[in-house]
């Protein structure tokens, strides 16, 4: 099923290609192996960002600023020993950046 959709004048260009991300940044094509409900973040997080703001992004750009906010964290994974335990490290991680919002905007609207 095709959708045609209309960018607005303000949309950011298309997305980079391979060896196209930040200034000054060389990339290297990788190969992942990712579940079906993997990729169904990856493209409803692309969508989301496409309906809120016009701007299309693909899975490897979403997945790139994913890993460099993950290397700009300041997380520690001394005790992990599998995908598992990483999962919970962020999931703990997210939640508890849920709670600071939450609480923000409740002081907001004080």
């Amino acid at each position: 099923m095709s959708t045609n959709v209309t960018q607005p004048a303000a949309a950011s260009p298309e997305p980079a290609q391979a060896g196209q991300t930040s200034p000054g940044r060389a990339t290297e094509r990788v190969n992942l192996i990712l579940s079906g409900a993997a990729l169904e973040i990856l493209d409803g997080t692309a969508a989301k960002i496409r309906q809120d703001t016009g701007c299309r992004v693909n899975r490897s750009e979403v997945v790139r600023a994913m890993v460099e906010a993950f290397g700009e964290s300041r997380l520690r994974f001394s005790g992990v020993r599998s995908e598992r335990d990483m999962k919970n490290v962020w999931a703990r991680h997210f939640k508890a950046i849920g709670r600071t919002v939450v609480m923000a905007e409740a002081q907001r609207t004080r």
